[in-house]
């Protein structure tokens, strides 16, 4: 049985670590509309068109949107909203409600409407769905859809027809374009001596460089550090400064592009947990960036001491936090990017002194967190290598060693109580050492399936500590009540054992433990070990069980026969 459930958990897990969200956006996405499928979306232009029954309403209205490729492309996935078409007004909120027909489900419900997504992952040629106009509605809106080929190859945001509300008004005027930006060139000739400088790859230029940030006291005006960053495959780049190496509670400075525009805008914003908001221009000035080929590149100046809440003055030592990603039309950024090799977000190898006119150092790399990694280690080596020698010997070596005691007991009970204290002790260590760690308990998010590996932890460890518990009140092997423990016993222990293993897989997902790609196939393995040695030993007990019965059957014949052994 246990067998069976280690290779489901394994067979889960993979497909969890492969697949993207096969019934539906989760609600993490629902103001980026950008699917957490690890991939980049498509710059070609979307082969699917977002057709509308008609292109004016007036409160209340409904009309019909088809999405659909005029060259018969099915899709798999998708999730649409409605949104406010000025640039004035909240673009990052669901206007209007749209229903949910068969295989589709609704999503994204606020106070102004909700979007609608798949329930299914299916190939879908067409999906024909209704939205209803907001009662009552005085702006223009447009439909925004974001279309799921495979997982990943995927297109965001692809905006229908504007729709126009007869109570809205005229159109919002759209700006003429602005002349195009210079390019902005990045010097690294003097890092760590004429100016402090992060980056990576080690000894990079700007034109090679995955990333670069680098600063500088003001040629211009001391009271003012000069900041210049780049990266690649991306709409914006953020940098942070934060007392610590987590994300959240931390000033923030994005260069992000902005559509409507056509320019690179500078803003601070605040991490407050895990989420984003944005500040202002406060502090910022002389700034200009530049959005070309597949690189964006800003340069601006940051005063040093800011009068406002939530912008940290630039007058002590910070870790730095780099992050990329995509931006809305305004400019607004979305949920950062987190890379397949685990290089996003990322957090310098050591903290930056700003006090004064600010350290020069040349930094690379990025911070490690060993506790992470002690966290893990413990964690695996308890089920792993101590819980499964203790289930598999309380389970199939009972009949060993039937008559030498170890310390007055059985042997196969002392080794297999020996491995789950081990077990417990281990995990009970790593459980504490995580929430250190983290400082608390990491919030499910719906980001994606890694967001379940703390509470799958937490599970196993309540498991883990509740059956020594009631091992210690079981009854004595004759009591009539005895195969109740045991069934009790045996299900916590299996239950522990089986979460256990896609808590691992999980874990090793996580950018910051750094476990190379070939880890989780040696991991693979161990699931595959572990299942072929219970299903040999267990044919092996069955046939064992067979030959005794078989004995026993030639034994009671015997003595039928034979008085004398009667």
């Amino acid at each position: 049985m246990r067998s069976l459930l280690l290779t489901v958990g394994l067979c889960l897990t993979l497909l969890s670590l492969t697949s993207g969200y096969p019934t539906g956006a989760p609600s993490g996405a629902c103001i980026s509309m950008f699917p957490n499928h690890g991939v980049n979306p498509q710059t070609m232009p979307s082969p699917y068109q977002i057709t509308l029954s008609k292109t004016n309403f007036t409160s209340g209205d409904e009309i019909t949107v088809t999405l659909a490729s005029s060259s018969g492309e099915q899709f798999k996935g998708y999730l649409c909203q409605g949104r406010y078409l000025d640039a004035s007004m909240n673009q990052e909120i669901a206007v209007g409600s749209f229903d949910a027909p068969a295989g589709a489900k609704q999503e994204c419900s606020g106070a102004m409407g909700n979007g609608v997504t798949h329930s299914s992952n299916s190939l879908k040629t067409s999906v024909t769905l209704k939205w209803t106009a907001p009662n009552p509605s005085s702006a223009h809106v447009r439909i925004y859809c974001t279309f799921v080929k495979e997982t990943a190859t995927i297109w965001v945001q692809e905006p229908s027809a504007n729709l126009i509300d007869g109570a809205g008004g005229p159109l919002p005027t759209t700006p003429p374009p602005p002349s195009p930006a210079a390019p902005i060139a990045i010097s690294v000739n003097d890092c760590g001596s004429g100016k402090g400088c992060y980056r990576v790859p080690d000894g990079c230029d700007e034109a090679s460089c995955r990333y670069l940030v680098t600063w500088k006291e003001s040629s211009q005006d001391s009271d003012y550090f000069t900041f210049e960053m780049s990266s690649i495959n991306t709409e914006y780049i953020a940098l942070g400064f934060s007392l610590d190496k987590h994300m959240g509670d931390d000033s923030v400075v994005v260069c992000a592009y902005s559509n409507i525009t056509g320019t690179v805008v500078i803003q601070n914003y605040y991490n407050e947990g895990k989420g984003s908001g944005r500040v202002s221009s406060t502090g910022l000035t002389r700034g200009s960036g530049y959005l070309g080929g597949s690189r964006i590149s800003c340069r601006f100046d940051r005063k040093k001491m800011i009068d406002a809440d939530q912008i940290f003055n630039l007058d002590k030592m910070y870790y730095l936090l780099v992050a990329q990603g995509f931006a809305a039309p305004t400019g607004a950024i979305k949920k950062h990017q987190v890379m397949t090799d685990g290089q996003f977000p990322l957090v310098s190898p050591a903290m930056v002194d700003f006090s004064g006119s600010g350290s020069k150092p040349s930094l690379t790399g990025r911070a490690t967190y060993p506790l992470m990694k002690v966290h893990g280690c413990l964690m695996t080596l308890a089920w792993v290598l101590t819980a499964s020698v203790g289930i598999i010997l309380a389970r199939y070596y009972k009949p060993m060693w039937v008559k030498s005691r170890a310390c007055g007991e059985r042997v196969w009970f002392q080794i297999h109580r020996s491995c789950m204290i081990t077990t417990l002790a281990l995990t009970i260590i790593a459980f504490i050492i995580i929430f250190v760690e983290v400082g608390g308990y990491s919030l499910w998010r719906g980001y994606s399936w890694w967001d379940a590996h703390p509470i799958l932890g937490i599970i196993v460890t309540v498991l883990c500590i509740l059956n020594p518990i009631i091992s210690i009140f079981r009854c004595h092997p004759g009591d009539p009540d005895r195969p109740i423990f045991n069934w009790i016993h045996w299900l916590f222990g299996a239950v522990a054992h089986f979460l256990a293993t896609p808590t691992i897989f999980l874990g090793m997902g996580f950018p910051k433990v750094f476990v190379p790609w070939w880890a989780t196939w040696i991991m693979v393995a161990w699931v595959i070990f572990h299942v072929v040695c219970e299903l040999i030993l267990e044919i092996h007990q069955c046939c064992m069980n067979r030959r005794n019965k078989e004995k026993r059957e030639e034994i009671e014949m015997e003595k039928k026969g034979d008085p004398r052994m009667a």
